[in-house]
């Protein structure tokens, strides 16, 4: 029933939802316009990626129409050229921000769609967002470090 919701609501946005075992990860493509997830996921896990990709696609919606758009206090040129010194770094605090903010839209979204994230589906949805994170801040930290992988129970 969740993804069904989350399904129309990529639907009246020019995206499509494409849940398959045949996928390795789980991604927004722009160019065509799809979410793709993988279908060996639980359902559990899948409706909290399914929100997490949507707001992806909230965080690409603003950006288009808004070019210009701030990110963490500056815009994307005066970010970029404050830290050109590290550029590693700069890119992977970027990709941290991003991925906050769409996991932040996505538990937002499933408040307006009315999908609960209470009792246990909200706590699979907090550990998936704080392993996904953690990925990335163990990154920043330590910039040689394997990338975690994505499976959560």
């Amino acid at each position: 029933m969740a993804l069904r919701k989350i399904e129309a609501w990529l639907e009246r946005r020019g995206y499509s939802l494409d849940v398959s075992r045949l996928h390795k990860e789980d991604v927004v493509h722009f160019d065509e316009r799809v979410v793709r997830l993988r279908g060996a996921a639980s359902a559990g896990v899948r409706t909290a990626v399914a929100l997490h990709e949507c707001g992806h696609v909230l965080v690409w919606l603003q950006r288009r129409q808004r070019p210009r758009a701030v990110v963490a206090g500056r815009t994307l040129k005066q970010f970029m050229r404050a830290a050109q010194t590290d550029r590693t770094k700069c890119e992977t605090l970027r990709t941290f921000e991003e991925e906050l903010e769409a996991w932040n839209r996505g538990e937002r979204l499933a408040a307006r769609l009315k999908i609960g994230l209470r009792g246990a589906q909200g706590e699979r949805f907090q550990r998936m967002k704080v392993r996904c994170l953690a990925t990335y801040a163990v990154r920043l930290v330590l910039p040689s470090a394997p990338k975690l992988t994505k499976s959560v129970k």
